[in-house]
């Protein structure tokens, strides 16, 4: 019988006398367990199949049981805080003892990976790029990254992909179910050096030694220098402690972590000047000669300024240049306004006055 209701049953005696009484048949429906899967939520977050919502629009009135298999033999215990994802049973029970079981499906999602790479210590003026696909290489895939300068991820980062200052940032990678995690990052900005320059002195021909310290007094301590003809730092140089032309050369101050700076040097090599000596005449004694004169240095550099002296050295001074009297090797110094110097002799040639000796020849006649 599969159906509720009155039924009759006959009972017969073999002589042929029967009697019938009714009998009822209850068959109490199957109750209705339908099943909302919870939301997924991500790993360290419980799921708890035991709220109504789960099973709303069910019979009313059920009493739940929980369990792992289908055929509602193994008890789920702590159904009310899941942690790993799986199908469970939710069987419901009426009052008359009559049951369905319906399957949940439990989403735990695992936390994602986020493994990062700090990128390489970069030097101040030059922007390091968080956003880059090899800071966070080897992460979970599909992950969706967001940057922030607390562990909170209260404090967006945003220029993540120019970032400036070091320091420690935070990545956080997301998937598209909702789940993320938070890794740091350390970002390294060196200090660009301090590049002082001090311009040598001018000198006169020779040399500038552009290696000398004093060059460089006041800079950051421990620098490399190198030596360039160009600004951009490209042509090297040759011989920078032995400059031998004016001009601006540059210097490029590396630290040991690799940053750099460059600034120009100005060196400054006047030339000597050219003294061009002509001797003077020849005069006679009792004539002085004006070795001040311009036609004795006619054709020397212009704009020189003469001093004149008894020795090729030209330490000892001679007092009057514009009156000598006695013949001999001078020497005549010229400077250029900038200090440059030459000296040259010149030949002061001063004859003697002849000696005439004169006999009164003796009286004749007239």
């Amino acid at each position: 019988v599969t159906a509720g209701g009155t039924y009759y049953i006959q009972g017969t005696t073999p002589e042929g006398c029967f009697a019938i009484s009714p009998v009822q048949v209850t068959i109490n429906p199957l109750p209705v367990v339908t099943v909302n899967n919870p939301p997924a939520v991500c790993e360290g977050t419980t799921v708890d199949i035991t709220a109504a919502a789960v099973t709303s629009g069910s019979t009313a009135n059920l009493a739940y049981s929980y369990f792992i298999d289908q055929d509602g033999t193994q008890t789920l215990d702590g159904a009310d805080a899941i942690t790993t994802s799986g199908i469970y049973y939710i069987k419901g029970t009426t009052p008359e003892g009559c049951s369905s079981i319906s399957p949940v499906k439990v989403t735990v999602t695992p936390t994602p990976f986020v493994v990062v790479n700090s990128p390489s210590a970069a030097c101040a003026g030059t922007a390091v790029d968080l956003t880059a696909p090899d800071i966070t290489a080897g992460s979970t895939a599909g992950l969706s990254f967001h940057y922030f300068s607390d562990a909170a991820a209260t404090q967006p980062l945003a220029n993540a992909n120019a970032v400036t200052s070091s320091g420690t940032y935070y990545i956080r990678g997301t998937t598209p179910g909702g789940c993320s995690a938070i890794t740091p990052v350390l970002v390294t900005i060196n200090p660009a050096p301090s590049l002082v320059i001090d311009n040598p002195p001018a000198v006169c021909s020779g040399t500038v030694d552009l290696t000398a310290l004093s060059v460089t007094a006041g800079s950051t301590a421990n620098l490399t220098f190198t030596y360039f003809t160009d600004s951009a730092g490209t042509i090297v140089l040759d011989d920078a402690d032995a400059v031998m032309a004016s001009g601006i050369y540059y210097i490029k101050a590396t630290t040991s972590e690799g940053c750099s700076a460059i600034e120009p040097v100005t060196v400054t090599i006047d030339p000597t000047p050219t003294v061009t000596t002509t001797p003077p005449p020849a005069v006679c004694s009792a004539v002085s000669v004006d070795l001040t004169a311009p036609a004795v240095t006619a054709g020397s550099t212009s704009n020189l300024t003469f001093a004149y002296f008894t020795d090729a050295a030209g330490t000892a001074a001679f007092a009057n240049a514009d009156a000598v009297t006695a013949g001999g090797t001078y020497y005549i110094k010229g400077t250029t306004p900038e200090g440059c110097s030459a000296i040259s002799p010149v030949q002061v040639t001063i004859n003697p006055i002849p000696v005439v000796s004169v006999t009164d020849p003796a009286p004749v006649c007239e």
